[in-house]
């Protein structure tokens, strides 16, 4: 027997389902805009995802580590770290009660940063790529350069993303207070880290009209960093901990001129940055002596006086240090693993083969604790500057020499 209807329908509820919604799910939207190239970011690591540029698990990955460097700054040990973190941001246990949205996605297509040219003396391509923008630095972007042997390309550069937009909506439940502890990581994100590879040198760096300073706060950043502190309750140790964390305001470098802070185009900031780690680190009268017959002069830093002495080889015009008497390894700080790699290494000559620094205890890596970012206060506008995080510095280094002889 069939299944008799009603002959009225029942009534439509008193509300709709989106006002039960905004009853118990507390919202937030940041529009969100690319200010530098978008290296990476898709499924692929370093590879542009051609469907899903700006991937939510990505973003979410980048709110807790900010997280941890902001809110999760207070807490003494790891333990009590990760607890509260879990409560926010899931573990592999449960879900997070934040959800996060991408809507409104635009972007530019994508284009090779840089191309291989003939070489006009050789046959053949030339052995690095030429950046189609001058401000694109090979120095922090060597990873994404491809590959050529003997004039042959075997790699070619990557493809980046120069321009996209797009809106980040955050949603979690109306009976948990989590404003404060989702705010304070992305301001955190949008001004100091960004989308894809290489954000800590700057790529794929950010812009949101609400979270990034404005132009009346431009010179005095260093305030408007303060105040944004004490804004989202960020209580920074005296010491450091066990996780990277935010610097005080008096840490932070910014490049100025006549006392005032420089203005460019987000992409000249983002060169200038990296161009004053590249001369720390290797510029001439800085990092190296000057130039002798065309040749690169010889480094000022310790660590190449160090490996000769670890591993008893030297050329014989390097035998006499320059550097002191003990050996050192002061850029570990800056990130590892560093290459080393001498021109006169053996077997070609009496120098040590290639070396690679590495962390202690059989670690692989150690992030970069600076941050080189062109922190941009408008879509088309940025400063350079340089924010140091505070970790725990590797309390020593392990040299992986490769004897090629």
């Amino acid at each position: 027997m069939g299944r008799k209807l009603p002959m009225e329908c029942p009534a439509a509820p008193e509300k709709a389902f989106e006002d039960f919604e905004k009853e118990r799910i507390c919202q937030t939207t940041y529009h969100i805009e690319l200010v530098t190239p978008l290296f990476g970011g898709g499924a692929v690591p370093g590879e542009n995802d051609p469907v899903t540029l700006i991937r939510g698990p990505g973003i979410r990955g980048n709110l807790r580590f900010w997280w941890r460097a902001t809110r999760g700054a207070k807490f003494e040990n790891v333990e009590e770290l990760r607890k509260r973190e879990g409560e926010i941001w899931g573990t592999s246990s449960y879900s997070s009660p934040v959800t996060i949205i991408i809507k409104d996605e635009t972007k530019s297509k994508g284009e090779q940063w840089a191309r291989y040219e003939l070489d006009q003396k050789k046959r053949g391509v030339k052995s690095l790529p030429k950046p189609i923008d001058k401000n694109f630095k090979m120095y922090a972007l060597f990873p994404f350069k491809g590959k050529a042997e003997k004039g042959i390309i075997i790699e070619q550069p990557s493809i980046v993303t120069t321009k996209a937009s797009f809106n980040l909506v955050l949603k979690w439940p109306r009976n948990i207070d989590l404003f404060m502890e989702i705010e304070a990581a992305v301001w955190a994100w949008v001004n100091f880290g960004g989308l894809g590879a290489r954000t800590r040198r700057g790529c794929g760096a950010l812009y949101c009209s609400t979270l990034s300073p404005s132009w009346e706060n431009v010179n005095s950043l260093k305030n408007w960093y303060k105040r944004c502190l004490d804004k989202y309750s960020i209580e920074l140790p005296t010491e450091t901990r066990g996780w990277p964390t935010l610097p005080t305001h008096e840490e932070i470098l910014l490049k100025t001129k006549n006392n005032r802070v420089n203005v460019m185009k987000p992409l000249e900031a983002w060169s200038k940055t990296i161009e004053a780690l590249e001369n720390f680190r290797q510029g001439t009268g800085i990092g190296r002596r000057s130039k002798n017959k065309g040749k690169y002069g010889r480094s000022l830093w310790p660590e190449a006086d160090s490996l000769r002495n670890i591993t008893g080889q030297a050329q014989k015009s390097f035998q006499n240090r320059i550097t002191g008497n003990k050996d050192a390894f002061p850029r570990a700080e800056f990130g590892l693993p560093i290459v080393f790699h001498f021109k006169d290494g053996s077997p070609k000559g009496n120098d040590p083969a290639d070396c690679e620094l590495l962390p202690p205890c059989d670690l692989q890596r150690m992030s970069s604790p600076l941050i080189l970012n062109p922190l941009a206060v408008s879509p088309d506008q940025a400063v350079s500057i340089i924010l140091p995080l505070r970790t725990n510095l590797p309390g020593g280094v392990t040299v992986k020499y490769t004897d090629a002889s």
